[in-house]
């Protein structure tokens, strides 16, 4: 898929719904009692620095955190302000649909509470989860409507923007000749170990510990990496064995472009640390393709123009709002977020 898809991919994890799976440990926008406890407020409801690093984290979460199709861009100082932008993004679009008078579609909020719900083996464990993020079923399900609200005005302005055409694709195609030509390519698969930023330092020490045991049995005669990534690895890729199939030479972080061109085919990484944890990686396969025909790439440029389009729209339409919210800035190191 074309490099700066993945990028614009993480710019839209607010649009539809940011995850309302989310709303179960991140209740950003609650009322606090004063401003020293926020770090910006919209219109009078503040954004707290706890609700910027709850969100940051879900960011990482939802945006495949523990893949490297998320290419672990960003440090962690421009992944807090990307929540935060996120976050504000939210509110000024909530308010905008309390001012409209928009309501809660009924059907659409028993869909998403049962979807919720169903992921969880019991109403006991619902109950702890819901505990453990600091939330009642009450302020849950008050935060899922305004989730819900957001998402319906999101989709209503989206709704507007015109489909991407085979013209605009051949067009993209012509004036971007280089991104399809002759590429480099690896497979890749990992084992992942989570490491939040708000892990402590003795904690940090454990994953490390356990990260290296698993490196000398990654790297024992004999051993199988995938049987070792389905049993410890904490991202999503575990249950295939760790494959995080094939990436272009320059899609990668450097600390994974660096670490792989060391790398014979078959071989396995030190124990890598990005903003999101500690990585083991093995270079499964490599190759070099040939010119991509237009009619096997149009599917991702239809796609990455489709992204681009929401984003130039939503862009808009949230400076819009901007103009008209009041943001206030106890930290002023969120200033200027529009």
């Amino acid at each position: 898929m074309i490099q700066n898809q993945r990028s614009v991919r993480r710019f839209l994890v607010f649009l539809l719904g940011s995850s309302l799976l989310g709303l179960l440990s991140c209740s950003a926008g609650k009322p606090v009692a004063s401003s020293a406890k926020g770090a910006f407020s919209v219109d009078g409801t503040w954004i707290t620095q706890k609700d910027i690093a709850q969100f940051a984290e879900l960011i990482k979460q939802g945006g495949g955190a523990a893949t490297a199709s998320s290419l672990f861009e960003a440090p962690d100082t421009a992944l807090m302000r990307a929540a935060a932008m996120q976050l504000a993004a939210n509110q000024m679009i909530l308010v905008e649909a309390r001012r409209r008078g928009l309501t809660c579609d009924s059907a659409r909020m028993r869909q998403a509470y049962q979807q919720i719900r169903g992921q969880f083996p019991d109403e006991a464990a619902f109950q702890r989860q819901l505990t453990a993020g600091g939330q009642s079923e009450a302020t849950f399900r008050s935060q899922m409507e305004e989730g819900l609200l957001v998402e319906q005005v999101v989709r209503g302005i989206l709704a507007a923007m015109d489909s991407v055409s085979d013209a605009d694709c051949c067009a993209y195609y012509k004036e971007n000749a280089a991104k399809f030509g002759s590429q480099k390519k690896v497979r890749m698969s990992q084992v992942f170990f989570r490491m939040p930023s708000t892990t402590s330092d003795g904690e940090k020490a454990l994953v490390r510990q356990k990260a290296e045991a698993v490196l000398a049995q990654c790297r024992a005669k004999g051993s199988d990496f995938a049987a070792l990534a389905k049993t410890h690895s904490e991202g999503p890729e575990a249950s295939s064995g760790g494959d995080l199939g094939w990436f272009a030479e320059g899609d990668l972080n450097p600390v994974f472009e660096g670490a792989l061109a060391s790398l014979a085919v078959g071989g396995i990484s030190d124990v890598l640390v990005t903003d999101y944890g500690l990585h083991i990686l093995r270079k499964v396969e490599e190759k070099t393709t040939g010119n991509r025909p237009f009619a096997d790439v149009k599917k991702d440029i239809s796609l990455t123009l489709e992204i681009q389009r929401r984003n130039e729209r939503m862009k808009q339409y949230i400076d819009s709002l901007a103009q008209t919210c009041t943001v206030v800035y106890a930290d002023t190191s969120y200033r200027g977020l529009f």
